[in-house]
């Protein structure tokens, strides 16, 4: 029986502490909230409409997209120039397909022509040397065909 009594009083004294504390003199109150959408009033463009907090506390329905891409400005990391969302509003890193084409080109006929030395049973230094033109040719096949930075 004293063992109830102790594990009741324990229960109603761990149930009333945070009452207890939250109302003693002195404590501090969370800044306030008045539309409850977890962005304090002062930081809140909207403070009266529950809202997210990635757009300043502002539903969805009042985010703007100044550049019209579907990515409101908040976490729009280009706002002035459309990209897809999946590339955080910015547009995507262009290739310029006739410099890629061009290259690859070249390193197959790089290619081929160290075929036509090997068959023909050419030196081993001018095969040498066309081993070392197709690393240059595929080096130069990798830079074009990579997306240019956007700049």
């Amino acid at each position: 029986m004293i063992r109830n009594r102790s594990r009741r009083a324990l229960t109603i004294a761990l149930c009333t502490v945070p009452f207890l504390v939250a109302g003693t003199a002195g404590a501090q109150s969370a800044p306030p909230d008045d539309d409850g959408d977890t962005v304090v009033n002062a930081s809140d463009l909207c403070p009266q409409i529950a809202g997210v907090t990635y757009n300043d506390g502002c539903p969805l329905a009042t985010a703007t997209d100044s550049d019209g891409d579907g990515v409101i400005d908040s976490p729009d990391v280009c706002v002035s120039v459309p990209g897809p969302v999946s590339n955080d509003g910015c547009p995507l890193p262009m290739v310029d397909e006739a410099a890629c084409a061009k290259a690859e080109a070249q390193v197959e006929r790089v290619k081929d022509r160290i075929e036509t030395l090997k068959s023909r049973d050419a030196p081993e230094k001018k095969v040498n040397r066309a081993k070392r033109k197709l690393k240059s040719e595929r080096r130069e096949a990798q830079a074009a065909c990579s997306p240019a930075p956007l700049g």
